[in-house]
């Protein structure tokens, strides 16, 4: 698959970032209510007990919760490699991508294709001096767009990885 200039126009990387605000929070809860089981495992009611059932019960408790303490451990570190990639590698060049297509395409006489290659057809009364400037600029701006639609591929590759 290669990018497209509705796929660049219609992504939209906060909706990641959400997300892995959303595991991060379920996993904080989650690592929240282990700690209260395994409290309430080791004094039921509030008391002290003791015997083989309160140690096996007491042990599977703390076992559970480091389970659970690693599990976000594992989800924060994971989400920190997102977080990084998606902000510092996949957002600028999207970003520079979506505003040369809106660039371009503030221009009259301008589009930018579905391929994201850009066409210039001369408004009436345009001088041939003037179009062939804009073509040349227009050539620019399509090889800029060809770059930054590549980089930020590239970064969404990463990111889904």
């Amino acid at each position: 698959m290669t990018p497209t200039k509705t796929l660049i126009r219609d992504t939209d990387p906060q909706k990641v970032l959400d997300l892995i605000d959303d595991w991060k929070a379920a996993f904080a809860a989650l690592e929240t209510h282990a700690e209260t089981y395994k409290g309430y495992v080791e004094r039921p009611g509030g008391s002290y007990w003791e015997g083989l059932t309160a140690d096996a019960a007491s042990s599977r408790a703390r076992e559970d919760y480091t389970a659970i303490s690693k599990l976000r451990d594992v989800v924060d570190t994971a989400s920190r490699t997102i977080s990084n990639t998606v902000t510092t590698t996949l957002m600028p060049a999207l970003a520079n991508a979506q505003q040369i297509i809106d660039n371009a395409e503030s221009y009259e006489g301008v589009t930018v294709n579905e391929d994201l290659s850009i066409t210039y057809d001369p408004p009436a009364g345009t001088g041939e001096a003037t179009a062939e400037k804009n073509r040349k600029a227009i050539a620019a701006a399509a090889e800029e767009l060809a770059e930054a639609a590549e980089t930020w591929w590239a970064a969404e590759q990463t990111a889904a990885e």
